[in-house]
């Protein structure tokens, strides 16, 4: 156990990155709100260059990234960090175990708290020494029980681990002397490929594969790579995109602050009337007229066969593709319509697909499929709007090519689009 977290705290790659860069010139095609808090955060270790240009960028537009640095590249790059810090951007701290730990490959033994405590306080200090500022974030590879603890106490408020996990939501750190302490723990957001929030190439597609995941989580951080010549391409981003779109974004301990009411809420000794949803039962034979209809459409119609609406077939196609085998009947819970639309990247072009990748998509978006349609869908490496991934989960049904093309929702200037609801009535 503990050569297999040695292992992933000393190397970058925690999963093998399968992504389709793309050209670099391509236009962006994903367009949407975020649905949650979003974080952008860089990462400077090693020999990378100072990326001055790409912060200022985000300053010049009154965005501010949180910059995690290790000990050594703040020492290093002092003036650098310090005029950061200045412009606004948080700077946090970037753990290395083999720097701040002198842990190396052959470590046997896991370090005790103290050892996390005196190199964890160390990094810090060298941190703080550059940028003249209070260092509140850390952010390190991996996040094992006895450095969560080593981290309460050295009074962090914010921890970015670079671990992903299922159910990534905030939480409340561990703590020696309660049952939860006061860092919060901010995961890396719902990423389902092996990429994480590390933005895996500088090009529009990269881009669009962010704005795909904010679009869909109430939570995420996006990895800027520290690269000085890409800031042309994050500008076009952040004014094409980020800023029409009004994302919030926030550094680390800003979203960690703003989390605090709701991790502090008490779950238990509710005094509250538990509200009880009554599910909707759909038959098998109702989405054969259903998937014909969706499958035909430019324009999603407000009501379907069976007095179903657009939100309905949403949550019922996707819980059927999902699925190994076709299930005798659709139980449709509550799900609200999308909270904005997105605009279509696709133009008057179409996107071909296989149906596996649909498929594959609905089981990836199911788990998460709770308060709001999401504006986008991934499907592989492409993001599509909510309007057109239904239309490709009907194809899929029907056993018709996949090919997604523009579709419009049933009415833009109506409340969730004209998608109607989902009460599990």
């Amino acid at each position: 156990m503990w050569s297999l977290m040695l292992m992933l705290g000393l190397h970058d790659a925690v999963a093998e990155c399968r992504f389709e860069p793309g050209p670099e010139a391509a236009p962006l095609a994903s367009h949407a709100p975020a649905a949650g808090v979003v974080i952008l955060e860089l990462r400077l270790v090693g020999q990378e260059a100072p990326p001055t240009a790409l912060l200022e960028v985000l300053a010049e537009r009154g965005i501010h990234a949180t910059v995690l640095a290790s000990a050594s590249w703040a020492d290093r790059h002092s003036s650098a960090l310090g005029a950061y810090a200045q412009a606004g951007h948080e700077i946090g701290y970037w753990a290395l175990l083999r720097e701040d730990l002198h842990l190396t490959g052959t470590t046997s033994v896991p370090p005790d708290l103290g050892r996390w405590v005196r190199g964890l306080r160390q990094g810090r200090k060298a941190v703080r020494r550059a940028a003249k500022t209070r260092v509140r974030t850390i952010g390190l590879r991996t996040l094992p029980h006895i450095g969560e603890i080593a981290i309460e106490g050295l009074g962090f408020r914010t921890v970015l681990p670079a671990e992903r996990t299922v159910a990534d939501l905030p939480r409340r750190s561990a703590s020696l002397h309660s049952i939860a302490g006061r860092a919060r723990v901010l995961g890396e957001g719902p990423y389902t490929d092996g990429c994480g929030a590390m933005l895996p190439a500088w090009t529009p597609a990269a881009l669009d594969r962010a704005t795909g995941v904010a679009a869909r989580a109430h939570w995420v951080r996006i990895g800027l790579p520290p690269d000085p010549t890409a800031a042309p391409l994050l500008a076009r981003w952040l004014d094409e995109v980020v800023l029409p779109q009004g994302w919030t974004v926030l550094t680390a301990f800003e979203a960690g602050q703003r989390s605090r009411p709701s991790l502090s809420r008490p779950t238990l000794h509710s005094t509250e009337t538990p509200q009880v949803a009554v599910a909707r039962r759909v038959d098998a034979s109702a989405w054969g007229s259903v998937a014909r209809t969706l499958a035909e459409a430019d324009t999603l119609p407000r009501l379907l066969p069976g007095d179903l609406t657009p939100t309905e077939a949403f949550l019922g196609l996707t819980q059927i593709l999902a699925a190994d085998t076709t299930p005798e009947a659709v139980t449709l819970g509550a799900l609200s319509a999308p909270s904005e639309t997105a605009r279509t990247g696709l133009g008057s072009q179409t996107l071909s697909l296989t149906p596996e990748t649909v498929r594959q998509a609905a089981r990836d978006l199911l788990p998460g499929l709770t308060g709001h349609v999401p504006s986008l869908v991934a499907v592989g490496s492409r993001s599509v709007t909510a309007a057109e991934f239904l239309r490709l989960m009907a194809l899929v049904y029907l056993n018709h090519p996949p090919e997604a093309r523009a579709v419009t929702d049933p009415d833009p200037f109506a409340p969730g689009g004209g998608w109607g609801e989902s009460r599990g009535r």
